[in-house]
């Protein structure tokens, strides 16, 4: 895994095996990995699944990566060794043409624009393929000092951060991250605690209502903590969690994932400054990047107008039951961009909106030739 260019948190088989133990167990998944080897040596893997849906009553196989909905895996991609890329996607592609009868669609999610193997995608012959809408994610570079940072911050930035630091640090507030082992359950019940404040407060959802979701994290959060990939931040007022950060440090990036806070600080900005402190901490730890994963929120953008995208791409068969379904997912695709762009036009004038004044408009003359 770690010689694959793709290698990230979301790609360790401790995620996907973790992943597979909480929402394996559904009737219409079916677990399907590609094992590629040469000379005896692993060269490739596929970590799929194949699932099964419904689409207008026709049903639909589709081959997806492990990981690839439930729990926000953002970045998800063959393994693959480098400089093999080509060779191993065409052996499996051609394996998949054999074997059109075990599923319908391949649904690639989540491949980042940089990878690899997008290349080579690209150029698969045989297949109709379906582009989806990209997914953005934020991403922070990071200086070798955190000085040289900050000083990249935009000015009004530098202003908060300094004017709210001064007075969290005047008045006894503190930067905690959990070390100990037997400290993190209870630590992590805190954080959701936190989490669920936040969520509240800005009127959306905590993830971490979702039964499976919630045991996802439990299951993998020790497994990766021993590990040395979870990093979980709280920033303190008199021993009072004020807010909570859940970060994956994994090779030199960090991946910021779930943030918390008692809405009782929000004078003193405490997502601002946990946000700061993290970056600060992963620059000590020499991390090359502060990644904020998928979502345009505002909040991100404060911080990087450093991007890049997931890209989406479902291939299909050429079989008549195939291009069908192809027809009807490419039909729905159009529908949905169709309803947005409507939904994107501003409101008529009154002049046009009110029926009444709409009865004495005329449309001027026009000759179409």
């Amino acid at each position: 895994m770690s010689k694959s260019i793709s290698n990230t948190i979301f790609l360790l088989w401790e995620w996907m095996y973790t992943w597979w133990g909480v929402y394996g167990d559904k009737e219409n998944l079916k677990l399907k990995i590609f094992i590629i080897r040469e000379d005896g040596k692993l060269i490739g893997i596929a970590p799929l699944f194949v699932s099964r849906t419904k689409s207008l009553s026709v049903q639909i196989r589709k081959l997806q990566f492990l990981g690839s909905f439930g729990v926000g895996s953002d970045y998800l991609d063959f393994i693959l060794y480098p400089g093999k890329e080509g060779e191993i996607l065409k052996r499996l592609f051609e394996h998949l043409k054999e074997n059109d009868d075990e599923w319908d669609a391949f649904e690639i999610y989540d491949i980042p624009d940089d990878s690899s193997t997008l290349f080579f995608l690209k150029s698969i012959k045989g297949f109709h393929k379906l582009d989806g809408k990209p997914t953005v994610c934020p991403v922070l570079k990071l200086s070798k000092t955190y000085e040289k940072t900050y000083r990249d911050f935009k000015k009004n930035l530098r202003s908060d951060i300094s004017r709210k630091k001064k007075k969290f640090i005047s008045t006894g507030g503190k930067f905690v991250e959990v070390r100990d082992r037997e400290k993190l359950d209870e630590a992590f019940e805190i954080f959701l605690s936190l989490n669920k404040d936040r969520t509240a407060i800005k009127r959306i959802t905590s993830p971490f209502l979702d039964s499976e979701f919630s045991r996802f994290h439990k299951n993998l959060s020790g497994i990766l903590f021993a590990k040395g990939f979870i990093r979980l931040f709280f920033l303190t007022m008199n021993d009072r969690p004020m807010a909570g950060l859940y970060v994956f440090k994994y090779d030199d990036r960090y991946f910021y994932y779930q943030s918390g806070f008692n809405s009782y600080w929000n004078k003193l900005s405490p997502g601002l400054l946990i946000f700061d402190r993290a970056i600060e901490n992963a620059i000590d730890e020499g991390a090359r990047e502060f990644d904020f994963l998928r979502g345009d929120e505002e909040y991100k953008f404060r911080w990087t107008r450093d991007t890049r995208c997931n890209l989406k791409i479902t291939f299909f068969r050429k079989t008549l039951k195939n291009k069908i379904i192809f027809s009807i997912l490419k039909t729905g695709s159009a529908l949905r961009a169709a309803k947005k762009m409507i939904a994107s036009i501003p409101p008529l004038p009154d002049v046009l909106a009110n029926p009444a004044h709409r009865q004495k408009t005329t449309c001027p003359d026009a000759n179409f030739k």
